[in-house]
């Protein structure tokens, strides 16, 4: 009888420390540039105006993600995977655009997102990149991404993502977009919006192909 009950303790302390003890990692991105350094429009000049207002989720999307052959020289090598934000399965972040912030006061571009994976809660590890993955901020010129016409990204080789864990490092996880190194898609020195949507380069590209068709007939 004593061993049945010392069995049944065991199994329920087992039982209480995985609830207790799941693996979590702490997790903050953000950008709170002073006023001379903003997301810019295509020319590389103008700000982008696109916080909305000072309530949260209607700004210009944003996305925390990778790039599935991304490296150190070229963190926006492959296909764009989206974990936080518009369009993904991650309840963790899943609205996120320019201007939000905890405390609902954002009229800019700057952001802040602060959480915590959990493994206790499955909404917040749908879909994680493997340790070590090169991660990078997405940001569009719309807020719903179906709507965007060019979008950029940003980059930096000391943003890798770790794994949740029993003893997760001191402060998690930050991707800063203030951080020393940082590289943006297009080649450029600043943070902007200079990558054309696919479906509007091709039209453009249909435009520019009509556009010379049409001088050879009249020549």
């Amino acid at each position: 009888m004593n061993l049945r009950i010392l069995s049944v303790t065991f199994v329920m302390a087992a039982v209480s420390s995985t609830a207790i003890y799941a693996d979590t990692i702490g997790l903050t991105w953000k950008y709170n540039p002073p006023t001379a350094q903003r997301i810019y429009q295509a020319d590389g000049i103008t700000p982008l105006s696109g916080a909305g207002t000072a309530a949260n989720g209607d700004g210009f999307a944003l996305q925390l993600g990778y790039y599935s052959m991304s490296t150190t020289s070229n963190p926006f090598n492959g296909t764009w995977i989206p974990v936080f934000g518009e369009n993904t399965s991650t309840s963790l972040f899943s609205v996120a655009t320019m201007g939000d912030n905890t405390a609902k006061t954002g009229t800019d571009v700057r952001f802040l997102f602060s959480g915590t994976i959990d493994t206790a809660i499955p909404g917040t590890i749908a879909g994680l990149p493997a340790a070590g993955t090169i991660m990078a901020i997405k940001y569009y010129d719309a807020n719903l991404i179906t709507n965007m016409l060019a979008y950029g990204a940003a980059s930096n080789s000391s943003w890798l993502w770790i794994s949740p864990s029993a003893i997760p490092p001191p402060g998690g996880m930050m991707f800063n977009m203030k951080d020393p190194g940082m590289v943006y898609a297009g080649g450029v020195s600043v943070p902007m919006v200079n990558v054309p949507e696919p479906a509007a380069a091709a039209l453009l590209l249909m435009g520019g192909g009509a556009l010379l068709t049409l001088r050879r007939r009249r020549g």
